[in-house]
C-alpha cells in the first residue's frame, strides 16, 4: 500500500472523538449510535483511503479499525495510522478468529482488539481503557509470555493446535494460507509449529527462514502430513524438526516452559 508522507501533529486532539472504520454501513450505524449514547463524538469511514484522510483532518482519540477493508489490509493501515498519529489509540475489529491472535501479537501497534459480532460492553471497556492510557502518556503493558507461531492450511487443524496450548502460558499466533503466513512472519516469535501439506511446505519454510525474526527459532513440522510427499533433505535444509502430533505438542510445551523460565529463546530444543 502506498501511503502519503503527511504526519499530523497531535495538539488539536479531541479525547472523546472516535473514528469508526468499517465497510459495512450497518455496523458503523449501530456502533456509532452506541458510542454517541455514551458521550463520544463519532466520525466514519468505509475505506482505508477515506480513513487516512479523515484521520488527518480530525485527529481522533481512537480508531475502531476493521481488518478487512475493500481497498486496504487493516494491519497495514494500522501501521500507517500509528506512523502518522502515534498518540491515537487503535482498536482492531475482526470477524476472523484466526486473526485475533495475530492482532494480539501486534500490541506494540494496536492498543487492543475485539471480535465480531461486537459486544458493546467489551467495546466500551476497550475504548475507555485505551484512551485513558493515551491521555496519561502510557502504552499497553508489554507482552512477556513466549510467542508461538502456528502455520497451517486448515482452519480445523489450527483450532486443534490452539486447544493444545494454554493461552495463559504462551501467546499463540495462528495464520492460515500464504497471505497470512507472510504477514505474521514479520513479527518475532520464539517457536514455530508447521502443519501443511507437502505442496506448500518448502515455500513456507523458505519464507519463514528468510525472515530475520525467524532465522534461528525452533521449527517443528507435523510429519504425518509431509512424510510421503516432501523431497529428501528438505527439513534439514531449513533446520526444521519432523515430529508426530503428540511429539510436537510435547516438545512445543517444553520449549514454552523453558522460554518462560529463562526469558530467552535458543536455537535448538
Amino acid at each position: 500500500m502506498n501511503f502519503g508522507e503527511k504526519v499530523v501533529k497531535m495538539s488539536s486532539r479531541s479525547w472523546n472523538k472516535v473514528l469508526i472504520v468499517d465497510d459495512e454501513p450497518a455496523i458503523r450505524l449501530v456502533v456509532g449510535e452506541a458510542l454517541r449514547g455514551s458521550g463520544y463524538e463519532t466520525i466514519e469511514a468505509g475505506t482505508g483511503a477515506e480513513a487516512l484522510a479523515t484521520l488527518d483532518a480530525t485527529c481522533p482519540a481512537a480508531v475502531l479499525l476493521d481488518i478487512n477493508l475493500p481497498d486496504s489490509y487493516g494491519l497495514d493501515l494500522l501501521r500507517e495510522i500509528k506512523r502518522r498519529q502515534p498518540q491515537t489509540a487503535v482498536i482492531m475489529v475482526t470477524a476472523e478468529t484466526l486473526f485475533e491472535n495475530a492482532v494480539s501479537a501486534l500490541r506494540g501497534g494496536a492498543d487492543d482488539f475485539i471480535g465480531k459480532p461486537i459486544n458493546l460492553d467489551e467495546l466500551h471497556f476497550a475504548l475507555d481503557q485505551a484512551i485513558n492510557l493515551k491521555r496519561q502518556g502510557r502504552e499497553p503493558a508489554a507482552i512477556s509470555r513466549p510467542r508461538a507461531l502456528i502455520l497451517s492450511d486448515s482452519a480445523e487443524r489450527i483450532s486443534q493446535w490452539q486447544a493444545a496450548f494454554d493461552p495463559q502460558e504462551a501467546e499463540i499466533t495462528c495464520a492460515l494460507f500464504p497471505e497470512e503466513w507472510n504477514y505474521v512472519s514479520r513479527d518475532a516469535h520464539d517457536l514455530a509449529v508447521v502443519d501443511v501439506g507437502p505442496a506448500l511446505l518448502e515455500s513456507l519454510l523458505k519464507n519463514l527462514r528468510a525472515s530475520q525474526e525467524h532465522a534461528e527459532i525452533p521449527v517443528l513440522v507435523e510429519s504425518g502430513r509431509t512424510a510421503a510427499g516432501s523431497p529428501a533433505g528438505l527439513l534439514p535444509k531449513y533446520r526444521a524438526m519432523p515430529c508426530s502430533h503428540d511429539e510436537l505438542i510435547r516438545l512445543a510445551r517444553r520449549r514454552i516452559t523453558f522460554i518462560a523460565s529463562h526469558g530467552l529463546a535458543k536455537g535448538i530444543l
